[in-house]
């Protein structure tokens, strides 16, 4: 009877410490799934915003090339004889005081008539953001490199180049490259069919390489992105690292970030 009693006792202990394991994995998972979830938030806000600014930043440069293109008084001089340079490259030198890093003018057979400023000679990093020749410059700090063409009303009479800094507050980005230990942010645009030039920003900086859109057969999270997809994916990425990726293109162009 008593050892009866003890059998009873240790059944009873051993479904206690059954149900008090099942109870603590299963608060476990929650919590876990809580923390992805939150995690997998924070990714993709930060993501978003971090395109955002690119986007915002790349299209106002853009436009800024385009209304110098069309600014009348440049369109009127460009035709005219040589004491007129004088005039556009003063016309060129107030946009430079404005914030510009460097304007070029060029007439219709590409002969430079003016130009204020400075241009970056050998740029550390350069890729391209669309089909029109615009291109996203690192040297130290990223720029924009951009043409647009100066028409009048019988077509195309020459071209205006600009050189830009972007205005990226300090740290903009570094929110997304310190989420996670293999945490970074890439800024990539396609390079032939199946392969990608992308800016990488990791807590040490930012560095150019250039990269597969397949791994394994297997498309990474970048290749989503740069076919115009947004969305969140667990996979492994061209480290062959598991990653919780977000992804997200930049609409009008050719970059997308991940």
């Amino acid at each position: 009877m008593k050892f009866e009693k003890y059998r009873i006792a240790l059944l009873g202990f051993l479904i206690l410490m059954t149900l008090t394991l099942l109870a603590g994995i299963s608060v476990f998972m929650v919590m876990q799934h809580q923390a992805e979830s939150m995690l997998s938030r924070r990714l993709e806000v930060s993501l978003k915003s971090g395109m955002d600014l690119f986007g915002n930043q790349i299209t106002e440069r853009m436009d800024e090339a385009q209304m110098i293109a069309t600014r009348p008084f440049i369109i009127d001089n460009l035709s005219k004889p040589e004491q007129t340079k004088n005039q556009l490259h003063r016309t060129a030198e107030s946009f430079v005081a404005q914030g510009v890093n460097g304007v070029a003018i060029y007439n219709v057979t590409g002969t430079e008539v003016a130009r204020a400023g400075h241009f970056v000679q050998s740029p550390k990093l350069r890729m391209p953001v669309d089909a029109k020749g615009a291109y996203l410059i690192w040297d130290g700090q990223f720029m924009l490199h951009v043409r647009a063409d100066i028409k009048d009303q019988h077509g195309r009479i020459g071209s205006v180049v600009l050189e830009a800094s972007l205005k990226l507050p300090a740290h903009a980005l570094d929110d997304i490259a310190s989420i996670g230990s293999t945490g970074e942010f890439a800024l990539c645009s396609p390079f032939q069919e199946k392969e990608m030039n992308c800016f990488l920003h990791r807590t040490s900086g930012w560095e150019f390489q250039r990269l597969q859109r397949l791994v394994n057969n297997q498309a990474l999270p970048m290749d989503y992105a740069l076919n115009g997809k947004t969305g969140l994916i667990h996979a492994r990425d061209y480290r062959g690292a598991n990653v919780i990726a977000a992804y997200v293109p930049l609409q009008g162009l050719t970059l997308a970030g991940c």
